[in-house]
């Protein structure tokens, strides 16, 4: 009972997977209203405009001196009346192409928006990674329109690999629409998924810098994620939730060669048949029947008792519920029980492993980072308080107070301390 009471209040309330970015239209909005040049166009105009001003437009010399032929006359005029009259055509030539360009960038912009709503929903669902039936026919539906205006835009080639659902046959795209932008953020957590998907570990390294670098993954998730793999045991498998806690425990992992025996596998990918096929290589049972979804993840964690997986808490708490045998904390992961007693591996693991660094942070996902320390620290209190360890139980109570403040959970918090 007091597993659930604290994985009620305090699990499931970091969904890392929304909102991941809104694709910013690539299109070239230069102005192209400039005045076209005179006398250059080939048109030809109706002769018979009676323009008042034609005559004003040309000045003649009356001195029979200078030769000019009556004739000439007639000619010229006839040229500047022609010339003329085909400038008020190529303006209205040049503003209805710009107008066809405004319009189609518009509707372009309007279809991009209709996506990123149905694709955000998508992100936040906390019982599957899927896109519904619903949800994907609504992005299948805005990616053909997209496909109408303009087949080789940024946008475009962005909405087909979101749509795709981690399809790596969508790489054309994925490489057309990095021709377009390199730094682009939400195109580069898709190029990454890509290299995890298709392990090619030279470039999920080098990705990983550059998104370290260019602040895309921030020191708080670093900071957690080198927490979240000191959690995990032994040779263990590590199950994430999506792109921030997984390139963060892979930059560890990857680029500060940390903790290579734990396997990572994210929820996320799993999407991808590429994804599953690799992990049934690698020895794993799986469960598939067409949705990545709660039910998925329980037949991932009794299938594979010899992987022992242990669970993020960065995953959202219907993942846990759904569960069918009884998890234990352990640090900030949950693993399914098996006799072992946790107290002293939690002990350690507060006492001597965790950084502890994201505790201090005063930022509001360093906040929200914090929340998932709580079942770890009331686990300790209750340690503590069993076995007379009274200075380390007002440590932890301190730890407590402090996270219970900046999260808005002090009165559930006392609760659970009476």
């Amino acid at each position: 009972m007091r597993f659930i009471v604290l994985f009620s209040i305090f699990i499931g309330t970091i969904q890392f997977s929304t909102a991941q970015g809104k694709v910013e239209n690539a299109t070239n909005h230069s102005n192209s209203n400039a005045a076209p040049t005179l006398f250059e166009m080939n048109t030809i105009t109706n002769s018979n405009s009676s323009d008042p001003s034609i005559q004003d437009s040309v000045q003649f010399n009356s001195n029979d001196d200078d030769g000019y032929l009556e004739s000439d006359k007639n000619q010229e005029l006839k040229k500047v009346k022609t010339k003329k009259q085909q400038v008020p055509a190529s303006a209205s030539k040049d503003k209805i192409s710009t107008e066809k360009k405004e319009e189609s960038v518009s509707a372009m912009d309007a279809l991009n928006q209709n996506f990123s709503v149905v694709y955000d929903e998508t992100r936040i669902q906390g019982n599957q990674r899927n896109p519904t039936i619903e949800q994907q026919e609504k992005l299948n539906q805005t990616l053909k329109s997209a496909q109408a205006i303009d087949s080789t835009s940024f946008d475009y080639h962005m909405m087909k690999v979101k749509a795709g659902n981690y399809d790596v046959k969508n790489q054309y795209h994925l490489n057309k629409a990095n021709e377009f932008n390199t730094t682009h953020p939400d195109l580069q957590k898709q190029l990454l998924a890509y290299y995890v998907i298709t392990t090619d570990t030279l470039k999920i390294q080098s990705t990983l810098e550059n998104q370290v670098k260019n602040n895309q993954i921030v020191p708080e998730f670093i900071d957690y994620a080198a927490d979240l793999l000191h959690s995990s045991p032994q040779n263990s498998t590590l199950i994430t939730h999506s792109f921030d806690d997984t390139y963060s425990v892979l930059f560890h992992q990857l680029n500060l060669d940390e903790r290579k025996d734990v396997t990572i596998i994210n929820l996320d990918f799993c999407q991808s048949k590429e994804y599953r096929e690799s992990l049934l290589k690698k020895g794993y049972q799986l469960n598939y029947t067409g949705t990545i979804d709660t039910k998925f993840l329980a037949d991932l964690v009794t299938l594979n008792p010899s992987k022992k997986i242990a669970l993020s808490m960065t995953l959202p708490k219907d993942y846990f519920l759904n569960q069918s045998q009884t998890l234990e904390i352990c640090g900030l992961v949950f693993i399914p029980s098996n006799g072992e007693n946790r107290e002293s591996v939690n002990q350690m693991l507060w006492e001597n492993q965790l950084t502890k660094k994201v505790l201090d942070s005063k930022t509001e996902l360093g906040n929200r980072l914090s929340k998932n320390y709580l079942p770890l620290l009331l686990e300790l209190r209750q340690l503590y308080q069993s076995k007379n360890l009274w200075e380390k139980k007002r440590e932890v109570d301190d730890w407590i107070t402090k996270i219970g403040k900046k999260t808005n959970v002090s009165d559930q918090l006392k609760q659970l301390k009476e």
